[in-house]
This record gives C-alpha cells, structure tokens and sequence, in this order.
C-alpha cells in the first residue's frame, strides 16, 4: 500500500482520479465480457464506473460546504466578539482557526496564515471565497472588503450577517424537509427501469435480446433513456428552490 501511496503522491491528486477511473472502467468491462453480455452493457458498466471517483469527489466537496455552512454563523460571532474586544481583524481569523471545528477553522486558519506571509487580506479573502463556493461566505466577504474602503462599525455588520445566515439556513433546512419525498420520487422514477430491465434480462435474455438486436429495439431503448435523464432532471429542477 505504501509504494501505491507513493507512485500516486507522484502523480497528483489529479492523476490519481483520472487513473482510478481508467481502471474501473476497464475493469467493469472486462469483467462483464466474462459473460458475454451485448456490447451495451459493458459500454454502459464502464460509463458508470468510470464516473464513480469523480462523483464520490463531488459527494465530498458537497458534505464539506454544508459542514462549512454549518459552523460559518458561529465564526462569524466569534469574529464579532474578538473585534469589540479589542483585537485586530486578522488575528480573529485566527482565534477561528483555533476554536472553531474544521472545515471552518482550517479555512480562516490557512486565511490567516496567507496573510501572516504577506498576502493582503483583499487577496487571502477572495483566495478563501474561491476555494467555498457558498453564498454566505461570499456575503461575508462583500461586506468586510466593502467596510474597509468606506469604514463603518465592523463588529455590528457582522451581527446582521450572522442573523441573515441563521435565518437562511434555517429555511434551508426546512424546504429540504419539504422536499425530502420529491427527491424520493426523483430516485424510484430514475432507478425503476433499469433495474426491471436488468431483473427481465435476467429471467428471460431471449425476450431482451430482442431490443439489442433489432435496429427499432435500439432506437426505443435511446429514447427512453432520453425521456428517463430529462425526466430526472426536471423532477430535481422542481424540487431544488434556491432561498
């Protein structure tokens, strides 16, 4: 494991992933070849497996930006705190990085460590607003480059920015609530077919065949997985609402 975790810190986090799907994807083919399953099965196998690094990456990165849109509120406080205590804006980026959980804490503790070698604060800013792409923070950081052009009471902006993001989150969490059987709905309607196809395909290949083999059986299976990816992805514009 250790010569494998060397050769991919060689290659790049980057690489790594390109490399991981290169060989799912040859290896969902070559395994389902083993039983001489039609040409589509494979091709769709390796599709799927293919995706699979990069979509366990984007689960990441999502888990990580609601994490961070958890604890931001209570940051900004804490900022809040620190500058009518007396203490200068960047070191509360500091006490953030020390007191607060991460991914929170790790963002404003490298902020704060850009600044300490020399990047201005504007820069370190729209650095961290790059790296977590959520609307709160971009707020947020609106607001301070803003008060540092015009001036104005920091800690008291920061107050009315904290309430705003409570307030959203909380009405976030409640149309997800809302929403939670539409999603349901959106995943039976999308996974139904393909695992009653493959549940018929299995008890009866001879009956299947028939859309593998004959051009109009080809033809319906494209259009129905056309009309199955619209659907789906209709079904999820109608339940995400943006607050």
């Amino acid at each position: 494991m250790a010569f494998f975790g060397d050769r991919l810190g060689l290659i790049g986090a980057t690489g790594a992933a390109l490399l991981l799907s290169a060989v799912l994807g040859l290896g969902a083919t070559l395994l389902l070849a083993l039983f001489r399953l039609p040409l589509v099965f494979p091709l769709i196998a390796a599709t799927g497996a293919a995706c699979l690094p990069y979509l366990y990456l984007l689960r990441k990165k999502k888990k990580r930006i609601e994490a961070f849109e958890a604890g931001f509120a209570e940051a900004i406080d804490l900022l809040a705190r620190a500058i009518r205590a007396g203490h200068a804006f960047s070191t509360g980026f500091q006490m953030i990085g020390e007191e607060c959980p991460d991914p929170v804490g790790e963002e404003f503790r490298r902020c704060f460590e850009e600044q300490k070698f020399g990047l201005p604060l504007k820069d370190s800013m729209l650095n961290l607003m790059e790296r977590i792409e959520l609307l709160d923070l971009r707020i947020f950081v609106t607001a301070v480059l803003i008060q540092r052009e015009v001036g104005g009471n920091l800690a008291e902006i920061l107050d009315k920015i904290a309430y705003t993001i409570r307030e959203r989150f909380k009405i976030l969490r409640q149309v997800r609530v809302y929403t939670a059987q539409g999603r349901l709905t959106g995943y039976l309607l999308a996974a139904l077919p393909i695992v009653l196809g493959m549940i018929i395909f299995a008890m009866n290949q001879e009956y299947m065949k028939i859309l593998f083999e004959r051009q109009v059986g080809r033809v319906m299976i494209a259009a129905a997985a056309v009309m199955q990816v619209t659907g789906f992805f209709i079904i999820r514009k109608i339940i995400h609402i943006k607050v």
